[in-house]
């Protein structure tokens, strides 16, 4: 049974590799696919673990998966089943920078070899299991790590701060940890900048996990980018003035108010700069 576990990484395209596999499940009669609504209990348990260190969630988080497994459902009526594919990005921990003391992957590797564990106690001898995580180059991974924490958990702290505090951010040591923790099974790891230039995107290494053939493949429409910035407009400047508002203690709703309304106005400055260069061509 071929088992393909994708925990990410962050900011590397998973939500819109798990956007386009949402839309189109009935095109997957010969696999399971399980996104981070699937496995209730997994994205909890893991966060905690993330966070706390605490190893009572890590027996909750393989628990989640065991009653997951042991709750498919027998499919006499449809095609045999090929494989499973579970893509959470939580089974890698919470986002690196959303904790003050959360400044890599550290808990990944624990993560994923507790979930090799259960899979091999489930399926014994007949576990083929792979672990795809996609990695991307660190500058570019940090700048958008610190987009999606101004914008969405009410991160505080302004772009140079936020550098200066993941200075350690090193994912070679953690892809090594993760090998010996899920060994035997293969860790692959594509990289964000690769797979923009292919036609289906983080599809592609996947579909390639599962061998899927052309005809299949095309099948599928890969969506559009998930948390996408505005690229006409000073970024660092835009996620600076997101920070700003988020240490000014608002009330949640007040905050998430005014977040909205300075990106609704930096997207509209977007737009005016994309319509100037398309008037000019």
């Amino acid at each position: 049974m071929r088992v393909i576990v994708h925990p990410g990484l962050h900011k590397t395209g998973t939500s819109t590799l798990q956007v386009s596999l949402r839309a189109a499940r009935d095109q997957f009669p010969d696999w399971h696919i399980a996104l981070p609504e699937d496995i209730p209990g997994l994205s909890r348990a893991a966060a905690y673990f993330s966070r706390e260190g605490d190893p009572l969630q890590i027996g909750y988080f393989q628990s989640a998966v065991a009653e997951w497994l042991d709750g498919l459902e027998p499919r006499p009526d449809r095609a045999p089943l090929r494989g499973i594919v579970i893509s959470n990005e939580r089974m890698a921990g919470v986002m690196p920078g959303a904790a003050p003391h959360v400044t890599g992957y550290h808990a990944a590797p624990a993560l994923l070899g507790a979930m090799a564990q259960v899979l091999r106690a489930h399926f014994g001898a007949k576990l083929d299991l792979h672990v795809m995580l996609a990695i991307r180059a660190r500058p570019g991974w940090l700048d958008s790590l610190h987009w999606q924490l101004v914008r969405t958990e009410g991160l505080a702290e302004p772009g140079t701060a936020f550098r200066k505090r993941m200075a350690g951010f090193d994912i070679a040591p953690t892809l090594g940890a993760i090998r010996a923790a899920i060994a035997p099974a293969q860790l692959h790891v594509p990289r964000q900048e690769e797979m923009a230039g292919l036609a289906q995107g983080p599809l592609t290494p996947l579909f390639d996990l599962m061998e899927l053939p052309p005809e299949r493949r095309a099948k599928v429409a890969l969506s559009k980018p998930q948390n996408d910035r505005p690229r006409h407009v000073d970024c660092a400047a835009l996620c600076d003035a997101l920070a700003a508002i988020n240490a000014r203690g608002l009330a949640p709703d007040e905050a998430e108010a005014q977040r909205r309304e300075l990106l609704r106005a930096a997207w509209r400055e977007n737009a005016r700069h994309e319509k100037a260069l398309k008037d000019d061509r």
